[in-house]
């Protein structure tokens, strides 16, 4: 595996090296590498600081290598004191072939080394960036405990009869990933942990990661826990934070890197640091130019003033805003100019490490959600390039608050039927799909709730029984019939699920109009209880809990469901 250092290459089937990781610094004045300094450049100088250029519909940005610090004497960039009780991570960006950042991170005790480190990092062939690294952090907030409620806000049942993310690889670039969830199980792949400097299965010290991953790509159709929004995506774990929820901005940047080099669709970062690291910019701009898209929570601190926060308010970032079930926006979720969409974030119900499932809330939760639809467009459109993506989300979310966009919701809240929408229709298929799942998608929620939480504050609320989730999963349009006149006709796709007591969401695929029966088991016999003509996705409030149920249209007959 390569190793993120300048000048070095390292060949090794699981492991590379990387800086010691030692204690953060607190620093009264702030991040001197991050202030007003004149030797600082950006592709958009004049822009407000935290708010994102505009750009036509679709447009691709010109960006460029942002540079900072080349010519800025060592003793600037320093705080007073550089001591083992003080020491100072000294990041070094160069740019090489392809435009591909190589960021080195390396922690010193003394001054006269650290103003070295500052000469050679700005001497060096290809240099962008010398500064400090910058401490980064998941984005937490207060516990609260509503329902679960947010596949069904986000229409994400209209979107799947198109896409549901197969082929479609989203890095989750956090604490890790618990590979060994039975949720998740087959759907994360080996992944890169610059914590501990070893490439493999995937693990999560902390529990935020995997929570993450699973409102992504969490399984469906395995008869237990909760279904993602796009579940049959791949996950690439990509761990930066320590088990405390903490870490650097220099790993973060090496982690982007890593990802677009290895095969990532999609890059989600549910974290945020109060500066902006030249590095990460780079990171970023090369993920873009990639054709990688990028998301990132806009941050969880409102009653702070809502300072702008980073990854979220870089160039080239979706930066995602917190809901509530009501559609208000949640008290702890940022405003600013760079927000770009909301998506729900308080109490959101997913995977956590331990076999477990609970309610997290924030910023955090709220940007996977976006991810996630992103890999949905990516799927029904491989050609489509990270601009369209953020234009076919914002041009189709549900306006909330003023008219128009604002700086609480963005653009408005997330639509995954809308956005999906806005793609060109497909052309009639002509040989069968292969992403239908083997079974139904019936989900049942966990009945044991989690009995620990992190050691350290997290995005965490009370933890409960989680409710019934509305998940389901339908697959691409089925085939067809051949237009020979022996042929016989492809039977339709059905797919059921439960929101909640005698509730049922019904998806079709392949026939339209003709009469559908929903059918309860009373005994010996099947009954029908309702019909209907055949539509995408019908859904019922009102049918009998407790029974089996099934659909049965066109010759076809779907899988037993209880409610």
């Amino acid at each position: 595996m390569r190793r993120y250092v300048v000048g070095a290459v390292v060949l090794s089937a699981v492991a590379f090296t990387l800086p010691v990781h030692t204690p953060m610094i607190a620093v009264s004045s702030g991040n001197p590498a991050a202030t007003n300094d004149p030797n600082v450049t950006t592709p958009r100088a004049a822009r407000a600081y935290g708010q994102k250029a505009p750009r036509a519909s679709g447009q691709k940005a010109d960006r460029h290598s942002i540079t900072r610090n080349l010519t800025a004497a060592p003793q600037h960039l320093l705080p007073p004191v550089v001591s083992k009780a003080l020491p100072v991570r000294v990041v070094s960006t160069t740019v090489g072939r392809g435009g591909r950042p190589v960021v080195s991170a390396r922690t010193v005790t003394d001054r006269s080394r650290a103003e070295r480190l500052v000469t050679d990092g700005q001497r060096a062939p290809g240099a962008v960036s010398v500064e400090l690294d910058a401490p980064v952090s998941i984005a937490q907030a207060d516990p609260f405990l509503p329902a679960q409620w947010d596949l069904a806000r986000t229409r994400v049942d209209g979107a799947w009869p198109r896409s549901t993310g197969a082929g479609v690889t989203v890095a989750v670039v956090d604490s890790g990933v618990d590979a060994s969830h039975p949720d998740l199980a087959g759907q994360v792949l080996p992944g890169a942990d610059f914590i501990t400097g070893t490439e493999g299965v995937s693990v999560d010290p902390h529990g935020h990661g995997t929570h993450v991953a699973g409102t992504i790509a969490a399984l469906t159709g395995n008869g237990t826990g909760v279904a993602g929004m796009a579940p049959h995506a791949r996950i690439l774990p990509v761990r930066v934070l320590g088990a405390n929820g903490s870490g650097y901005m220099s790993d973060v940047a090496n982690g982007i890197t890593w990802a677009v080099d290895h095969g990532a669709d999609v890059v989600n970062m549910s974290i945020s640091s109060s500066w902006q690291v030249a590095a990460v910019s780079n990171a970023i701009s090369y993920a873009r130019d990639k054709g990688v898209v990028v998301v990132a929570a806009a941050g969880n601190s409102r009653a702070a003033g809502s300072p702008v926060l980073f990854p979220a308010a870089d160039e080239g970032v979706i930066a995602v805003a917190a809901t509530n079930p009501d559609d208000s926006v949640a008290g702890y979720s940022n405003r600013g100019g760079y927000v770009d969409v909301a998506a729900p974030g308080t109490g959101i119900l997913s995977t956590y490490p331990g076999d477990r499932y609970i309610r997290m809330n924030g910023t955090s939760m709220a940007a996977p959600h976006v991810a996630a639809v992103a890999a949905l467009l990516k799927g029904g459109d491989r050609a489509l390039t990270p601009e369209r993506i953020e234009t076919a989300l914002t041009s189709s979310a549900a306006d909330l608050g003023a008219p128009g966009r604002d700086d609480d919701f963005g653009a408005g809240l997330l639509d995954a039927a809308a956005a999906l929408a806005t793609l060109t229709p497909p052309a009639p298929a002509t040989t069968a799909p292969t992403t239908a799942p083997a079974t139904a998608p019936i989900t049942v929620p966990a009945t044991t709730p989690p009995t620990t939480i992190p050691a350290t504050p997290s995005p965490t609320v009370t933890e409960t029984t989680p409710a019934p989730a509305p998940t389901t999963e339908v697959p691409a349009p089925a085939p067809t019939p051949s237009a020979t006149p022996s042929a016989t006709p492809a039977k339709p796709i059905i797919r059921l699920v439960r929101p909640g007591s005698g509730k049922l969401t019904v998806a079709i695929v392949g026939v339209q109009g003709v009469p559908v029966e929903v059918q309860q088991w009373n005994g010996p016999d099947w009954v029908t209880v309702r019909t209907y003509p055949a539509t995408t996705i019908a859904r019922f409030v009102d049918l009998v809990p407790g029974f089996d149920h099934r659909v049965v249209v066109a010759g076809a007959t779907s899988d037993v469901i209880r409610l």
